[in-house]
């Protein structure tokens, strides 16, 4: 789920997430969200309509092999520093482990 401010006055926009990952082992490749009135592209019957658009655009920079769409729950909430697969078994998005080194720790490694 995305987290937001708006200055706009009245309710909240409509926000739906999805995922694209490759079945074979429940790496994500892309994540796509979707931001509006609850109208169109947002409407609850446009899930199918949510997926394609997502996997048309990994399939762009993935290929489509192997690739598959999980919607994201709306109360599910992607936590800063934590890495996700989807764990294809139990059909859920899923943390990962946290590493012992930080990304930044790595690239700065590679530099050495």
């Amino acid at each position: 789920m995305i987290d937001f401010v708006s200055t706009l006055e009245g309710d909240r926009p409509t926000v739906e997430m999805c995922v694209v990952y490759d079945e074979r082992d429940g790496r994500i490749v892309h994540t796509h969200g979707f931001l509006g009135e609850g109208t169109g592209m947002l409407a609850p019957a446009a899930e199918a309509q949510r997926a394609k658009a997502a996997l048309e655009r990994a399939a762009h920079h993935h290929g489509a092999d192997n690739l598959r769409v999980a919607h994201v729950p709306r109360d599910f909430r992607f936590q800063p520093d934590l890495l996700y697969h989807f764990d294809v078994k139990a059909g859920e998005l899923v943390s990962l482990p946290q590493p012992a080194t930080s990304a930044a720790e790595l690239v700065k490694r590679r530099r050495k």
